[in-house]
């Protein structure tokens, strides 16, 4: 009996340890049974899904028409649209001379190149604002191309700019100008901050220099110069040309800019508006401000293709530094996507459709309601 006892004792434990052993065996087994199962159905399902993929054709997202533009660049062209902007202002008493195309053409290849996109943040801003600011200059019957120009060249349609010498809101008017004018400039109150007030003051400025000086231009000249200026400077001119007054002695650097910075603007709005589109195209550029003034010839020998980025250089033996840009800016070259500008482009066309079919996402122009 006591033999018995012994030989259960010691098979016991033996019986339960490997007891033990078969039941993780097996479950070990069934689970990579299991698994063999899951995965086999994972992957049945992933080739069924790729069956199904294959058999349904991919709607891509649809992009927005394509128009292929033309960005007016050439002299000649702009010079055209001069003429064809002071037909419809009326402009009897100041004429479009090589000066006056030279110097617009500069700024405007500097909005739409160089500072493109500054150029276009500006635009942006000026949303908000622009609809009714045409319509205060409308009412007092100026054109809304000036409605567009003044608060771009004055302030970037910035409503809180405030120039060193203490010019205040987006038309930069001076204390006594805008009292002279009828706004509130007080400690607590200045309405040189209120856009619509502004404005409609900007516009009863321009309206009244208009009648004086017969002219748009000699007014927006006024503008920034100031009445008495203006005066001085056609009294010891010749003739109502841009040449005559951009050698005058009674303005200063800026002030002479002044007229060709407002009618780059002017023509940036018309083109945008003619090609019905939301902002400057993008243009890739290789460009260089020059701080000393270099003859042509000098240039041309480094740069060959310097009068077909440069407009404003044909005719001019050699370069004039402007105050506004700080020196004279070169554009050394243009890419309109990844493709460069070179022997493609003719000497009085920059077509980016004709060139290159380059394709350019537009929008429907939202200056104006």
């Amino acid at each position: 009996m006591k033999k018995k006892n012994k030989i259960t004792k010691l098979l016991y434990p033996g019986i339960i340890i490997f007891l033990g052993i078969f039941s993780l065996f097996y479950a070990f087994k069934s689970n990579s049974v299991n698994k063999h199962v899951y995965y086999t159905k994972q992957n049945n399902y992933h080739d069924n899904r790729q069956k199904i993929n294959h058999s349904i054709p991919i709607i891509k997202k649809q992009k927005a028409p394509i128009t292929q533009i033309k960005w007016s660049f050439s002299r000649e062209e702009l010079k055209k649209e001069l003429l064809n902007l002071f037909n419809e202002w009326g402009e009897m008493s100041f004429f479009v001379d090589e000066d006056l195309v030279q110097h617009v053409c500069y700024f405007y290849k500097y909005y739409s190149l160089r500072n493109r996109a500054n150029t276009n943040k500006t635009i942006i801003r000026s949303k908000k604002y622009l609809p009714q600011i045409i319509d205060i200059f409308k009412n007092q019957g100026v054109p809304e191309d000036i409605a567009f120009a003044i608060p771009y060249v004055e302030s970037s349609f910035n409503n809180n700019a405030r120039s060193k010498s203490k010019a205040v809101g987006m038309f930069q008017f001076m204390k006594r100008t805008a009292r002279e004018y009828g706004l509130r400039v007080r400690r607590n109150t200045d309405q040189r901050k209120n856009f619509k007030k502004a404005a409609n003051a900007c516009a009863s400025y321009i309206k009244k220099n208009k009648n004086l000086f017969a002219s748009f231009v000699l007014s927006l000249g006024s503008y920034h110069h100031g009445t008495g200026a203006v005066i001085k400077v056609l009294k010891t001119s010749k003739d109502r040309s841009f040449r005559s007054i951009f050698k005058s002695r009674y303005l200063g650097k800026y002030s002479k800019e002044y007229i060709p910075q407002c009618l780059a603007a002017v023509l940036i709005y018309r083109f945008l508006k003619k090609q019905n589109l939301k902002l400057i195209p993008e243009m890739k550029i290789n460009s260089k401000k020059i701080i000393k003034s270099i003859s042509i010839k000098h240039l041309k020998n480094k740069y060959p293709m310097i009068h077909r980025f440069n407009p404003d250089l044909k005719g001019v033996s050699k370069t004039y530094l402007y105050a506004t840009t700080k020196g004279y800016v070169l554009i050394k070259k243009i890419s309109i996507n990844k493709n460069e500008i070179t022997e493609h482009l003719s000497s009085d066309k920059f077509d980016c459709a004709k060139n290159f079919n380059a394709g350019i996402y537009t929008e429907s122009f939202s200056f104006i309601r």
